[in-house]
């Protein structure tokens, strides 16, 4: 065989190869959403949405019903109940504990007893947030934060739904303050309430700070996540309010991060939040995105603990305590 039949099978099964590659680029993500894999679509779905960063990829191809249906994690109509805030047992004690290391995650639980303590902080520059957990805690002289809502990254690392700080709307994706978004809020009068809110529905509830991401976890003392399964396990970051006001923060790892653990499921959360008391809870944005910053008045050092592979990521809001 001369060289330049060899140069030519050589050539041709190059260009076989390319052409495969790219055959399976183009048509690997049509079979998986739209495919007869149940499995592979809930696994890819869970994981897509399990962050504000790749959601956007799994709407490429579905809609908001068709991933609802697959990962069965919304619910717009859930809604907490006002509560008689008059009866929370109010102090300044702030407690960090760890949570016991179980063979899917470990992590980190802070105590608030003072709800009226806690505020959502946010980026200076939403276009770019640039800060991450450390830097935002810093600039609001936190004792403590964790990472808070999501983001769009197909629309330039924007947040998602709306922002309030100190009772100041300071961010709405959206020009329509009727429009209903999945929300975590806390009132002036120190109350977590999680469900569909507009920004015109938190005007009338004298709205403090909120969020949005989601699901609500638990509501009125009983948990509402229905839908779980081994493929929505991640790091994961939520917070919940006890029936006498103190505001859990929780984090949890995974992903095989340094810990060596896979993660939390949303049933995992919701179950450690009633474990803890909460007779509200909601998730917040988790993946790479979960962090937690603890720098106590009364303690000499600081605890700083990511739960991601990309150490300290941009977040656009958090939650912390002032």
């Amino acid at each position: 065989m001369n060289k330049n039949k060899i140069k030519k099978i050589v050539v041709q099964a190059s260009f076989f190869l390319i052409f495969q590659v790219i055959f399976l680029a183009i048509t690997s993500p049509f079979l998986a959403f739209y495919g007869p894999y149940e499995n592979v679509k809930q696994a890819l779905v869970g994981s897509l949405m399990e962050t504000g960063r790749h959601q956007y990829v799994a709407k490429i191809f579905l809609s908001d019903k068709e991933i609802n249906n697959i990962i069965g994690t919304k619910n717009s109509k859930v809604h907490s109940q006002k509560a008689d805030t008059s009866k929370f047992k109010i102090d300044n004690k702030i407690e960090l504990l760890k949570l016991d290391a179980n063979k899917s995650f470990s992590g980190y639980v802070l105590l608030i007893h003072n709800p009226k303590r806690v505020k959502v902080g946010y980026s200076m520059d939403f276009n770019i947030p640039k800060m991450n957990l450390d830097t935002l805690a810093s600039r609001y002289n936190a004792a403590c934060a964790i990472n808070a809502g999501g983001f769009s990254f197909e629309k330039y690392n924007m947040p998602e739904g709306f922002i309030f700080s100190n009772g100041i709307l300071k961010y709405s994706e959206s020009k329509n303050h009727n429009e209903k978004e999945d929300a975590m809020v806390i009132t002036k009068d120190g109350q977590m309430l999680v469900g569909s809110y507009s920004i015109n529905d938190l005007k009338q509830l004298n709205v403090s700070e909120a969020v949005c991401f989601g699901p609500a976890l638990v509501v009125d003392g009983k948990g509402v996540v229905t839908k779980t399964s081994f493929y929505d396990i991640a790091p994961r970051t939520a917070i919940g309010q006890k029936a006498d006001g103190t505001i859990i923060m929780l984090v949890t790892d995974g992903r095989l991060s340094a810990s060596f653990h896979f993660g939390a499921s949303l049933k995992d959360i919701q179950d450690l939040m009633l474990q803890y008391g909460a007779v509200t809870a909601y998730n917040l944005d988790g993946g790479g995105s979960t962090s937690m910053y603890y720098n106590g008045d009364t303690l000499k050092f600081g605890v700083n603990t990511k739960f991601n592979i990309t150490i300290g990521r941009a977040v656009p809001s958090i939650i912390y305590v002032k």
